[in-house]
C-alpha cells in the first residue's frame, strides 16, 4: 500500500493542474473576433505609367490581358521591349489597332506594299489599320521590333 499512495498522489496532483488549464471555471483568455469578409475589390481597367503619365492598356475583346507571343483579337501593344502579341490572329476585314505604350514615339511599316504604314504614333497614341480581307503580313516598328498579323484565320464576328 505504501507504493500505491505516492502514485495516487502524483496522478491526482497532475489532474488538478490539468483542470486549471481551461474548459471549466472562469475564462481569462482572449476571445476570437467574428469573421468579417472584406468586400471584393472593384475591377479596374489595367493602366500603365509612362514618363509620369497614366495610359489605358488595351485588352482582348473578352477583357483578358494580351498575350506576349500568340494571341487573337484586334489589338497590338508596342512596348520598349517589343510588340504584344508578336503573332496576332485576326478575322478578315477586321481593323487592327496598335497602341504605343513605349517611352518614345514610333511608327509602323509593313514589309509588303499592301500592309499597314503609319505616321508617327505618339506615346499613348494609337494607329488603326482598317484591315484588308485575307491578308497576312510582317511589320516592323521604327524602334526595330517585328510582328506578324494573320488576317482571315478567325471567323468574322
Amino acid at each position: 500500500m505504501r507504493r500505491l499512495i505516492p502514485t495516487l498522489t502524483l496522478v491526482l496532483g497532475a489532474a488538478g493542474v490539468l483542470s486549471g488549464c481551461g474548459g471549466g471555471g472562469s475564462s481569462t483568455g482572449t476571445t476570437i473576433p467574428a469573421y468579417k469578409p472584406k468586400p471584393a475589390p472593384q475591377v479596374q481597367p489595367p493602366t500603365t505609367v509612362i514618363n509620369g503619365t497614366t495610359y489605358q492598356v488595351p485588352t482582348t475583346p473578352t477583357g483578358k490581358a494580351i498575350g506576349s507571343y500568340n494571341d487573337q483579337g484586334d489589338q497590338i501593344i508596342i512596348t520598349d521591349k517589343g510588340v504584344l502579341p508578336y503573332h496576332l490572329f485576326v478575322a478578315s476585314d477586321t481593323p487592327v489597332t496598335w497602341t504605343n505604350l513605349s517611352s518614345k514615339p514610333v511608327s509602323i511599316s509593313s514589309f509588303y506594299k499592301t500592309g499597314p504604314s503609319s505616321s508617327t504614333i505618339p506615346v499613348g497614341g494609337t494607329f488603326v489599320w482598317p484591315g484588308a480581307g485575307l491578308l497576312s503580313f510582317v511589320y516592323k516598328t521604327s524602334t526595330g521590333f517585328q510582328g506578324i498579323v494573320q488576317a482571315g484565320v478567325l471567323p468574322a464576328n
